[in-house]
């Protein structure tokens, strides 16, 4: 037998402290949409990846600033060297210097390769954006498989358990010979077949969760619930539109634009001379050069031919540039497409809703009278077996309609870029 638990013992409070911990934990993770898509955008490998490559073009956009900068360098040599000739010189010879170069014709080179690494770590954000937009798009459609799928579960439950009576009180009936025995075994063939739609739909809840979970990297457990609130009508197609331009997808293909026109410049400025000043300054030097401290000049490199080398890299740019502009394009227009499809069939959807659920209250309001008429042996089991069919098949198609209609309304605002 266990022992009494002494409410004032330490041991008490930390159990206590535990179950309301995890009650809290169970309660917080209960989410709609919007809550579960930004803990999933932490949770997420597609977001860190996003963010690993940015770091990396931020890094190599640092790297290129520096080449812009002084350069300082201790340079320490050892050398011998042929005096047969010179004998006033040592064979042996030692120095330690400080070395300072700074270019300057060469600082348009630079500037220029500073552009690509600048222009660069704006591709990769903007990728990283659109990375992110499409995500949530895939996001919508796993979370939304879900809420369809509890809720076929329910409808399904609710019928398996109105079966179940309806079988025992066949059974009941038939015993006493108020029906016949043929009505209770089309009463249990309907129990039993609702109850293989029960696993069914258990199935289907337990596949989208899997496949939810996979793709947000969180708990396969995460109770997560329909939050949505559709509106009564979408605004206008063009206030969707009208932010087509900034939406990561298409900002992401200008970026890469300015990023070639940046690698254009700099392949040009390969055509240009290097004009670097330099400076030493002498810690150690042998003889005969050991009271020399110090030297400074200016060093000229013009590239006279490099075997068409510059060319091919202005002209591969330019080629980059054509096949990116045409892309933008496409973008462009198959975007604007999918906002458009997905605003017709939002209206398409909020048109159909009313009617979906007239036509429930009526097959509700079917049922209802059929069990009337069978109670008073007017209908057959048939008939009430029948029309609790046709009042699941409704409400299940009712319920699909409104949310696939939260889904489509999400995904149009995902699309046009604006916040859920």
């Amino acid at each position: 037998m266990a022992p009494d638990m002494d409410f004032k013992s330490p041991l008490f409070a930390f159990s206590l402290l535990l179950v309301f911990t995890a009650g809290q934990a169970a309660a917080a993770t209960e989410m709609g949409f919007t809550d579960y898509v930004n803990a999933a955008l932490g949770a997420s490998e597609t977001v860190r990846v996003n963010q690993a490559q940015k770091s990396v073009a931020e890094a190599r956009e640092a790297q290129a600033t520096a080449t812009v900068l002084p350069q300082l360098k201790l340079i320490g040599t050892k050398s011998r060297q042929d005096v047969s000739q010179s004998p006033k010189l040592t064979a042996d010879s030692t120095a330690l210097r400080l070395n300072l170069t700074q270019p300057i014709l060469g600082l348009y080179k630079k500037k220029a390769a500073l552009d690509v690494a600048a222009q660069q770590t704006v591709v990769i954000t903007e990728t990283g954006e659109d990375a992110v937009s499409q995500f949530k798009l895939s996001l919508n459609d796993a979370f939304h498989a879900v809420i369809i799928a509890i809720g076929d579960l329910g409808i399904s439950q609710e019928l398996s358990t109105t079966a179940a009576k309806r079988a025992k009180e066949t059974a009941a009936r038939a015993r006493t010979g108020r029906t016949r025995p043929a009505d209770s075994y089309l009463a249990d063939a309907q129990l039993a077949t609702s109850q293989a739609q029960v696993e069914q739909a258990k199935v289907f809840v337990s596949s989208t969760r899997s496949a939810l979970a996979q793709l947000s990297g969180l708990p396969i457990d995460t109770v997560v619930t329909d939050q949505v609130r559709l509106p009564p009508a979408p605004e206008s197609v063009d206030s969707y539109l009208a932010n087509l331009k900034t939406l990561p997808a298409i900002k992401s293909l200008a970026a890469q634009k300015s990023a070639i026109d940046a690698q254009t410049d700099a392949a040009r400025a390969e055509r240009l001379p290097d004009l670097d000043f330099f400076s030493n300054y002498y810690l150690h030097r042998d003889n005969p050069y050991d009271k020399v401290k110090w030297d400074a000049g200016l060093q000229l490199t013009w590239s006279i031919y490099d075997g068409g080398l510059t060319s091919g890299k202005v002209r591969e740019a330019r080629a980059q540039y054509q096949a990116i502009d045409l892309q933008e394009s496409q973008k462009n227009r198959v975007t604007e497409s999918k906002i458009r499809q997905y605003h017709e069939q939002l209206n398409a959807s909020l048109r159909q809703i009313p009617s979906l659920e007239k036509a429930m209250a009526l097959t509700k309001k079917n049922y209802t009278a059929i069990e009337r008429d069978y109670s008073v042996g007017v209908a057959t089991i048939f008939d009430v077996i029948q029309s609790s069919n046709t009042l699941a098949d409704a409400r299940r198609q009712y319920d699909h309609q409104i949310v696939n209609a939260k889904a489509t309304y999400v995904a149009l605002k995902l699309a046009a870029g604006q916040p859920l």
